[in-house]
């Protein structure tokens, strides 16, 4: 069974996670509504996840997790919030929380972020940053994916049929739309905010690519 910790102000949204994630094998072993309380309970009960919101009434939710990085504690943490930002993506994630998502999720998708981050791995909902951040043509979509997967300009033309130049005209608008200086950032920061989730293997154009 997993134990979390939920900082959540709203009682009826904590209610309702709570009603999601109890049946699924989830034990929510303490609850409150205040960030300042994190560290106490963090040590008091030593939990395999923290479920945090952002907008809580006596601190940030990225100064919880800020304090208690100088703290020393590096419990998972999935951050649930209607504020879904660009800015707010990025703080977090910066502060070390290892998953993102909205309170529109559906119960399913709360579950496979709890159960990733538990894992050892990091949940951003699909899409999330892509709202935040900037329109991102269908075209640059497969680029961005092009590019995540390590595929070269000349590769990603050929599997997507247009000419090498346009590759390198659209990376250049990605850059600037993701804010991002070279290829590289340009590929963590698509991993980091969750825009190319698909395993290169499944993907219908890029499967076969070497």
């Amino acid at each position: 069974m997993i134990r979390a910790i939920l900082i959540e102000d709203q009682s009826l949204v904590r209610a309702s996670l709570a009603s999601i994630l109890t049946p699924l094998g989830v034990d929510l072993v303490a609850e409150t509504s205040y960030g300042a309380e994190a560290l106490d309970l963090i040590e008091r009960h030593r939990p395999d996840l923290l479920i945090l919101d952002l907008a809580l009434p006596d601190m940030d939710g990225v100064q919880v997790l800020r304090s208690l990085r100088l703290q020393g504690w590096a419990v998972p943490t999935l951050v649930v919030t209607g504020a879904a930002t660009a800015f707010r993506l990025k703080s977090s994630v910066e502060a070390g929380a290892n998953g993102f998502l909205s309170k529109n999720a559906s119960p399913e998708e709360l579950m496979e972020a709890v159960r990733l981050v538990v894992g050892g791995g990091r949940y951003i909902t699909p899409g999330i940053a892509r709202e935040c951040t900037g329109h991102i043509t269908s075209r640059q979509q497969r680029i961005l994916e092009g590019v995540v997967y390590g595929l070269t300009n000349d590769q990603i033309a050929a599997h997507l049929h247009i000419s090498r130049g346009t590759v390198k005209m659209e990376i250049n608008a990605l850059f600037q739309t993701l804010g991002c200086a070279d290829r590289t950032h340009l590929a963590c920061e698509a991993a980091i905010q969750g825009l190319v989730t698909q395993p290169r293997e499944r993907h219908p154009l890029f499967k076969d690519a070497i």
